[in-house]
């Protein structure tokens, strides 16, 4: 009888022995994810500004570890800049869009780009300066 106990107990702590280890392994199952919110906490994908420009700030929560924001196209950056450039996990950034003195609207795109591929976007407009025409005048001829 103490033979078929001691058999018994040693059988239950080899499966809670194992129990345990399978536990405390790292899921490597989980999803990756990239969240960007504003200062409210909302979703947000893209930006809109008039042509003033200004600073929007973003909360990003990510499980990926090491980014970087990357702009789409490196002329944008004459007019949208970011701080800080590059980041592990979740992270506070801004970006500042330029005043828009030009008589086009602007368009760019602000990636979050891990180990060279893009996870995530913001997208960024701006309106286009208004030029004001003046009533035309007319030339005398000079004599």
């Amino acid at each position: 009888m103490i033979k078929r106990l001691c058999i018994f107990a040693a059988g239950a702590a080899a499966l809670v022995s194992a129990a345990l280890a399978t536990s405390c392994e790292k899921d490597e199952t989980q999803e990756k994810y990239v969240y960007i919110l504003d200062n409210d906490k909302n979703g947000i994908q893209e930006v809109s500004f008039n042509t003033a420009g200004g600073t929007q700030d973003f909360l990003m929560y990510s499980n990926y570890g090491s980014w970087k924001l990357v702009p789409t196209y490196e002329e944008d950056l004459e007019w949208l800049s970011y701080w800080p450039t590059e980041g592990v996990g979740d992270a506070r950034f801004s970006a500042m869009v330029e005043k828009n003195t030009t008589a086009y609207q602007r368009h760019g795109t602000l990636n979050i780009v891990v180990d060279g591929l893009s996870v995530a976007t913001i997208r960024f407009n701006q309106a286009l300066s208004l030029i004001h025409i003046s009533e035309p005048t007319r030339l005398g001829m000079i004599s």
